[in-house]
């Protein structure tokens, strides 16, 4: 999925959408100081328009189709064959924070929304709410998995060392930097069916876009 991802990563971070949101935080920014109102409006425009594009079941929440694909595990790969089984929804928080970072999110508010955002689903699905993880996390109002949050953490890194687009190596390169055990496990039903390995790229960079 690795090559999938940085592919998607990318396009996606280059996208029209994704360049007016930057520009309208861009131009939210100074507004805020000469005329709160105003600013405050932009801002929040941007923001709603970023999670139409990134919020739960939006155009590139790239989580609920690997989910359906996966059954709970996927295969990132750094350099030289180091390959790992993580959560499905990895590439999907890595996604988002590059995007995120690409858009000129704040990214302590994205923390924020993410936490939200994950407790929402867990409702939604009937699941038990983990009200816990907002007292593991490094700040009590970041309430998303901390393996998750990690992967936000990592997206949003990319995008302020590759501003312009991202390459399949570079993502190889920073996975294999990073590693793998802060990642979120794969749920405990979910069996490896073989040990990880790099695996060729079937994927386009829209094909689990909602």
């Amino acid at each position: 999925m690795t090559d999938y991802l940085a592919r998607a990563m990318d396009k996606h971070g280059k996208d029209n959408r994704v360049k007016k949101i930057a520009g309208l935080v861009s131009w939210a920014t100074p507004v805020l100081l000469v005329s709160p109102p105003a600013g405050a409006a932009m801002m929040a425009s941007a923001y709603l328009q970023f999670l139409g594009l990134e919020g739960p079941e939006r155009e590139w929440d790239i989580k609920v189709g690997m989910e359906n694909l996966a059954e709970g595990g996927i295969i990132l790969c750094g350099m030289m064959g180091y390959c790992s089984w993580v959560d499905y929804s990895t590439a999907g928080n890595i996604h988002f924070g590059y995007v995120a970072g690409r858009a000129k999110m704040n990214e302590l508010f994205a923390g924020v929304v993410g936490g939200a955002l994950e407790l929402f689903e867990q409702a939604l699905e009937g699941e038990e709410v983990q009200w816990s993880n907002c007292r593991s996390n490094s700040m009590p109002i970041l309430c998303d998995n901390p393996g998750d949050q990690v992967a936000v953490d990592l997206g949003f890194q990319l995008a302020r060392e590759y501003p312009g687009g991202i390459k399949p190596y570079q993502l190889h390169l920073a996975l294999h930097v990073h590693g793998f055990t802060r990642f979120q496990k794969p749920p405990a039903r979910f069996i490896e069916p073989f040990p990880a390995r790099p695996e060729k790229n079937m994927y386009g960079p829209d094909d689990f876009n909602n």
